[in-house]
């Protein structure tokens, strides 16, 4: 019997132990200005410094700079790999490119 009751205590106090945690860390985040969906926008073969949105003016992107209006944008981001689809996969399954099957460097047939 003693054995249920500290197995039910210890649970009951981890419990609010983490209860507590996470009324802690929502009271001390702050609010957030984004509460919406997050957006991942992966265009191939674009450089930002040739978006208005970072700057650029010898073109226009209307839909781009709406999104970056109303968003978050990065100004530096890192990838696994120079190319598209060994940086996707990576970036989608959280693993590097050498733990996905498309890490090749064999050419296509």
């Amino acid at each position: 019997m003693k054995v249920k009751n500290r197995a039910a205590v210890a649970v009951l106090s981890i419990v609010v132990v983490l209860a507590a945690a996470w009324v802690g860390w929502r009271s001390l985040r702050g609010p957030s200005r984004f509460d919406g969906p997050i957006v991942l926008v992966s265009i191939d073969t674009l450089r930002a410094d040739r978006l208005p949105a970072y700057g650029y003016r010898g073109v226009e992107t209307p839909a781009i700079d709406a999104l970056a209006a109303d968003g978050l944008v990065f100004e530096a981001g890192l990838a696994h790999s120079p190319q598209t689809l060994p940086s996707h996969a990576s970036l989608f399954t959280e693993r590097l490119p050498f733990e996905t099957a498309c890490a090749t460097t064999r050419a296509s047939p």
